[in-house]
């Protein structure tokens, strides 16, 4: 299934975010330096310099500041690069592990939306 047929899947709405971020899985030690481009309730869009392991338990790390790292769950459903450039456009999923993170992604995705709603109202 090519990326355009994963994005007219898509349960909820979508705002652009454009932050850095770390992708974990137990298999990479280190992590994947990524950028979120666009995030909704459903999960992320990513882009990195390196193929992102598909299907595989993963989490994203998030610093909203020094003290608040944002862990959250789900996993890649498509790491495909992107036609005449050298960045990978990936498609992740939240998988939520309890009620708790999901208001966390909540809270996230409503932060998102009123930041972007203030400076199209300003």
């Amino acid at each position: 299934m090519n990326q355009d047929s994963y994005k007219d899947m898509r349960l909820y709405a979508r705002f652009e975010l454009g932050e850095t971020a770390l992708l974990k899985s137990e298999s990479n030690d280190g992590g994947f330096d990524i950028e979120i481009v666009d995030i909704g309730l459903g999960g992320v869009q990513l882009r990195s310099d390196k193929k992102l392991p598909v299907e595989v338990p993963t989490t994203i790390h998030i610093q909203r500041d020094p003290k608040t790292l944002l862990v959250l769950h789900g996993h890649v459903r498509y790491s495909n690069l992107c036609d005449g450039e050298k960045v990978y456009v990936s498609g992740y999923k939240f998988s939520p592990e309890n009620m708790q993170e999901r208001v966390i992604i909540a809270e996230f995705v409503r932060e998102v939306f009123e930041n972007q709603w203030q400076e199209l109202a300003s």
